[in-house]
């Protein structure tokens, strides 16, 4: 990966083997020349680490883990590579390891050894951890760069044909997938939780990166690269990749956070509506951070509007009306990267009305009412009377009355139609007068919408009407 060594090593190989990728891999010292790590200090509750970790001569091949110590190809200055052992916190070489080949380009841990990809050899070959010997060496198809464990497998990419291989540890040839369609260079492999990561070095370094995909290779994530990707890593802290000047940094990526606001909404007016912002994310897996503004639509209040779901009543409207609401997500970067998404709210008018028709009105105690109600809304709805709590009803006569319920004022009761409205329904019932001497007050009758969630009875203004009792007791007390 240093500019005086690998990139000759790589034009031998392409070479060699594909002319078309030549170019690429001649721009990689460039592309390297220009960039810079940043340095940022990791704790993981057992030990702190600076990043970059230094490392003398440099990376000059495949990166790996075993969860305490970093694994690293490196150019020995006579013409040949070794495996280094690093502690990360004390950037010290604990251990060294050779391989049977000149050069190396991959490596992976797995089950107590190191496995090592050569593209210039054409080989993998497994390294006892303990001893540091040889164990196995096989000859494999193509150009093998970058080398994953994952699922019992060995995974090779192949930076010429640019396709990932599986094979088993004895070499067994198990197929392959395609990954030109989302990389110009697959160079570099790692493996963790049922997914591979591939480091894509090619250049210009806009077309660099790290994708994650499934074993049959199907695109999960992309990150864009400040930097070609010759290896990559997956460790305690996160994704290891070599810096420019051939160090170990935590994956530099331009990738902003994905905002998504959820999906479109349609509910009645006046209930309770709750955004959902919780699908954003942030690709590098840092927490991300929320803040919600409406942008069109007549104005509602947000609740907790720095939240992934905040929360809003919807507005009276007249006639079908849209609200629209932004929201921005925010990484955790110490110069945030945001990303915004909308999401449209379409409220429905009730449209409730009608009328109210008394048989009189003044009663003598003990008479009968007939109340007939003329009822309409936009949509379906149920439709219920408020009448006074000492009125009695007929429940066994008129047009299919569900229930009767007491009001919790003890001042009402309410009086439901099992017959559902939308254009103009009559409904009819009887009650009783009381004894009592005095004006009754008829509320308005109410409707709610059958269909919506989280829908409100809603009066029908203009619906009420005041009736007078005569009656033995003079007690003009309802």
């Amino acid at each position: 990966m240093g500019t005086n060594t690998r990139t000759p090593r790589r034009l031998t190989h392409r070479l060699r083997t594909v002319l078309s990728v030549l170019v690429v891999v001649a721009l990689f010292a460039a592309a390297f020349s220009g960039a810079a790590a940043a340095t940022t200090t990791q704790e993981d509750g057992t030990s702190d680490v600076e990043f970059p970790i230094e490392v003398t001569p440099g990376v000059d091949g495949g990166l790996a883990t075993d969860g305490e110590f970093v694994y690293a190809i490196v150019d020995t200055g006579d013409g040949t590579d070794r495996i280094v052992k690093i502690d990360p916190e004390s950037e010290e070489v604990v251990d060294t390891y050779d391989m049977p080949f000149d050069y190396g380009s991959g490596l992976a841990i797995a089950e107590g050894s190191l496995w090592v990809s050569s593209l210039q050899a054409g080989e993998v070959a497994e390294i006892d951890l303990d001893g540091g010997g040889t164990v196995r060496q096989f000859g494999v198809t193509g150009s093998p760069a970058g080398i994953a464990y994952l699922d019992g497998s060995l995974w090779v990419g192949d930076p010429g044909l640019d396709v990932v291989s599986e094979f088993s540890t004895n070499g067994e040839y198990r197929g392959d997938f395609d990954t030109e369609e989302y990389t110009e260079t697959v160079y570099s492999l790692a493996g963790d939780d049922g997914q591979l990561r591939l480091g894509d070095a090619d250049d210009p370094v806009s077309s660099s990166g790290v994708k994650t995909v499934t074993t049959d290779g199907t695109l999960q994530d992309s990150r864009d690269s400040e930097t070609t990707v010759d290896a990559v890593a997956t460790s305690r802290f996160g994704l290891l990749t070599p810096t420019a000047s051939c160090d170990i940094q935590l994956f530099i990526d331009t990738v902003e956070p994905v905002a998504d606001a959820g999906q479109p909404q349609t509910g009645i007016e006046l209930r309770q509506f709750e955004l959902d912002g919780s699908a954003s994310f942030d690709p590098n897996g840092g927490n991300v951070s929320y803040e919600w503004t409406q942008t069109a639509g007549p104005s509602v209040t947000l609740r907790n509007a720095s939240t992934a779901t905040p929360e809003f009543t919807a507005p009276d409207v007249d006639g079908n009306t849209t609200l629209t609401f932004e929201v921005e997500v925010s990484d955790d970067a110490e110069e945030p990267n945001t990303a915004t998404d909308t999401v449209d709210v379409t409220v429905v008018d009730l449209g409730q009305e009608g009328e109210r028709t008394d048989d009189t009105s003044v009663f003598t105690a003990g008479q009968t009412n007939r109340i007939r109600l003329n009822a309409s809304a936009n949509v379906q709805g149920q439709v219920r009377d408020v009448i006074p709590a000492s009125w009695d009803v007929y429940e066994e006569y008129g047009s299919n009355i569900s229930r009767v319920e007491e009001g919790e004022d003890g001042e009402v009761k309410y009086v439901y139609f099992e017959q559902r409205v939308r254009s103009e329904t009559s409904l009819e019932y009887f009650v009783e007068v009381p004894d009592r001497t005095g004006e009754y007050e008829f509320r308005d009758f109410e409707v709610r919408a059958t269909g919506f969630e989280r829908a409100s009875w809603q009066a029908a203004d203009g619906t009420s009407s005041t009736v007078v009792v005569v009656g033995q007791d003079t007690n003009t007390e309802n």
